[in-house]
């Protein structure tokens, strides 16, 4: 949604793209404020997840403002990898 909302609507990979706190604050804003079937329309947004995405927006945003972070890095890979990558054995 970043990319799209900077003119990149089709985007072959998202990995490392950085996202300034200030645009998923935005983002959460614009996104919290329409109904779950207008938000499956939205460029960049993949409209099966149209109605939980606020809510990771929402997470995702305050973690970065208690922490005090000035953007986030997008990667492909989830949570299941990283666990897996640094499990011992």
């Amino acid at each position: 949604m970043h990319l799209a909302r900077r003119g990149m609507l089709v985007a072959r990979n998202v990995h490392a793209t950085v996202v300034p706190r200030v645009d998923v604050e935005h983002i959460l804003d614009a996104l919290a404020a329409m109904p779950a079937n207008e938000r499956g329309g939205v460029p960049g947004l993949n409209p099966e997840r149209a109605d939980i995405i606020v809510a990771g927006i929402a997470v995702a945003a305050e973690v970065m403002a208690r922490i005090e972070a000035r953007d986030v890095h997008v990667s492909r890979y989830g949570i299941r990898e990283d666990c897996c990558w640094r499990s011992p054995g």
